[in-house]
């Protein structure tokens, strides 16, 4: 292993349960965890930012100074020019945020990524290996209408921004399906777990 941390990737489409499989994660050894959806938020709400984002939502995107992201997300799912100049502003500084984090870590360290558009974003050289996080199609909309509180029409638009997953599958290292039931998916995390802290 070259002298830095193990770059893994942690993508999948929304809904499947990426962030449930990077929080697993994070509580095993070795493992150190980056959400950049995290980042971007914390970017986002940065004072120093908000003419720029205020410029590409409109001075309505703030409620009482704090950015409204579920305005946003509708804007930007909404709006291809939104969200082609969101994506040019954000994406270097959490790159930059991402790269500053990992100098910090020892180089033992795995560092998972999470990141939904690993693929559609061309990012997969960022990465010495990538896990496809996945579930049925059926079950991908009903979290997304339970729990997020979405419409199926919304859920449309949005997914339409991201690549099937039979199109990721084949570019992935690990693939961990999340249909089953909890100790399931715990056990298939340890087994990752063993595979990516090999050869460190």
């Amino acid at each position: 292993m070259a002298n830095r941390p193990k770059l893994v990737g942690l993508t999948g489409n929304m809904g499947c349960g990426k962030s449930v499989v990077a929080k697993f994660l994070s509580e095993l050894p070795k493992i150190v965890v980056i959400s950049t959806d995290e980042i971007a938020k914390d970017i986002v709400s940065d004072p120093q930012h908000r003419n720029k984002i205020e410029e590409i939502f409109g001075a309505l995107v703030f409620d009482d100074n704090k950015p409204d992201f579920q305005l946003m997300a509708e804007t930007f799912f909404s709006n291809p020019d939104v969200k082609r100049q969101f994506e040019d502003f954000v994406h270097p500084l959490v790159w930059q945020a991402v790269d500053n984090r990992i100098n910090e870590l020892p180089d033992d360290s795995v560092v998972v990524i999470e990141s939904a558009l690993i693929f559609e974003n061309s990012n997969r050289w960022r990465f010495d290996e990538v896990v496809l996080v996945t579930c049925k199609q059926r079950e991908q909309y009903r979290r997304l209408i339970v729990e997020r509180g979405l419409t199926p029409d919304q859920i449309d638009v949005r997914l339409k921004y991201q690549l099937p997953a039979d199109q990721k599958i084949w570019q992935s290292d690990w693939v961990v399906h999340t249909d089953g039931s909890i100790q399931d998916l715990k056990t298939e995390i340890v087994n990752l777990h063993r595979q990516l802290i090999q050869h460190l």
